[in-house]
């Protein structure tokens, strides 16, 4: 099956994060050989708002990359500004199933208790788990084990698993 690469990216229509999906944009049109989605509406992507469900937009952007018919999805943030080619960071996605960045704090220093309720974690046990950044997540959604986390991070999104003080 060919892969179909796309970044994706949300960002509000006004203020730093419009201006940085611009430059990401821009940077996109000569760093990379796929597509790049820009999008700036939470409608448009089902999604509930950032203030009523943080950071759910993340994964309904990459289910809308999806269901415009993309294999390979790559989310960043608005802050993010590439500045050299970024197929190679496909290909480990696509030879791995998934890319994570290593956010240099444990998953205890971010987790509300509303989280940590529902994924059923003691402060013990999210104290010794890395955190991830979502800010710059890669999925291959030929991988099984992508796809279950993918659908396991919307639920969670939908059960309000994330909602609350970080």
């Amino acid at each position: 099956m060919d892969k179909k690469r796309c970044i994706v990216n949300f960002a509000d229509r006004e203020g730093w994060y419009a201006d940085g999906q611009r430059r990401l944009a821009q940077a996109c049109s000569q760093h990379f050989s796929g597509d790049f989605i820009a999008i700036d509406d939470y409608i448009a992507i089902g999604s509930p708002t950032h203030k009523h469900n943080p950071y759910a937009f993340k994964v309904y952007a990459i289910e809308h990359a999806r269901n415009l018919g993309y294999t390979s999805i790559l989310y960043v943030d608005s802050s993010i500004y590439p500045v050299k080619n970024i197929d190679t960071v496909f290909d480990h996605i696509e030879e791995n199933g998934h890319l994570m960045q290593v956010a240099g704090h444990s998953v205890d220093r971010w987790c509300n208790d509303n989280a940590r309720s529902y994924f059923n974690l003691s402060h013990e046990e999210s104290a010794t788990m890395e955190l991830y950044s979502a800010g710059f997540t890669g999925l291959d959604l030929t991988n099984e084990r992508s796809v279950e986390f993918l659908r396991l991070w919307k639920q969670a999104a939908i059960d309000g698993a994330f909602q609350g003080d970080w």
